[in-house]
């Protein structure tokens, strides 16, 4: 009871402290944030495509909260498992959209850090975590920028 007490409170809630893995399945997920998905791929669309009205290619790094490093088994994590899973899913389906999903390398990556890539206080990059992300995507930019470029039909 003192758990779930703390866990409704908003500092716990941002931090991803008290909170229940299995407390909210994929389906509340999907109707509460439903029109905000929406809005995000609209902007992604109308980016993607100005980019190439310029003759660029853009590319939509998703990277991860702290709670996915941190706190996996947090309500915070679950939301951020839906909602990558979901814009993922979603924008792989537009086949000039690129998406860098830096979740993964940095779960992968982890153990090797010596300094958190994110300030405890607030859970923003911390300078190691910019250096990593920018390397991350420094790295993968380059192997795509060698590959074969697909023609969106």
């Amino acid at each position: 009871m003192l758990a779930r007490t703390l866990g409704r409170l908003r500092f716990a809630q941002r931090l991803g402290l008290f909170q229940n893995r299995a407390a909210v399945s994929d389906s509340v997920f999907e109707d509460r944030f439903r029109a905000d998905i929406e809005l995000f791929l609209m902007l992604a669309l109308a980016l993607t495509d100005s980019c190439s009205d310029l003759g660029a290619k853009s590319s939509i790094a998703l990277i991860p909260g702290i709670s996915y490093i941190n706190a996996p088994d947090s309500l915070s994590n679950r939301y951020q498992e839906f909602l990558r899973g979901k814009l993922v899913s979603e924008l792989g389906r537009i086949p000039y959209i690129t998406v860098i999903n830096l979740a993964a390398a940095m779960q992968n990556d982890a153990d090797r850090i010596e300094h958190g890539w994110y300030f405890p206080n607030d859970g923003h990059l911390s300078p190691q975590g910019h250096r990593y992300v920018a390397d991350v995507l420094a790295r993968d930019l380059k192997i795509r920028a060698q590959q074969p470029v697909q023609e969106a039909i």
